[in-house]
């Protein structure tokens, strides 16, 4: 976290269960300088077999990178275990080294 606090983060949402994602992209052009664009990242999470959109997350430049970069280290880290054929004792967890609240 920024300045090196550490924020306790709680999780009190039921998880739900999605097999399948659409991404949609949206990229936002200041109209007095059209160089200065940003870009948004649309997550839409549904459930195929209730037809059932179950999470929609709409996320910042930052927060897309950082999504990806800990998306790819989890999936190493998956292919290891894989490779292996042991079972780790504990769920595998992996956090972005930059986060950033911005609020």
């Amino acid at each position: 976290m920024a300045n090196g606090q550490q924020v306790q983060i709680r999780r009190d949402l039921k998880p739900l269960f999605a097999d399948n994602i659409v991404v949609e992209a949206e990229i936002k052009a200041n109209k007095k300088n059209m160089k200065d664009k940003e870009f948004h990242v649309r997550l839409i999470f549904i459930d195929t077999k209730t037809t059932q959109v179950v999470s929609e997350v709409v996320l910042s430049r930052l927060t897309t990178r950082d999504l990806q970069n800990v998306l790819n280290e989890t999936m190493e880290k998956l292919n290891e275990i894989i490779k292996t054929g042991k079972l780790p004792e504990q769920p595998i967890k992996v956090s972005g080294e930059n986060l950033n609240y911005l609020g």
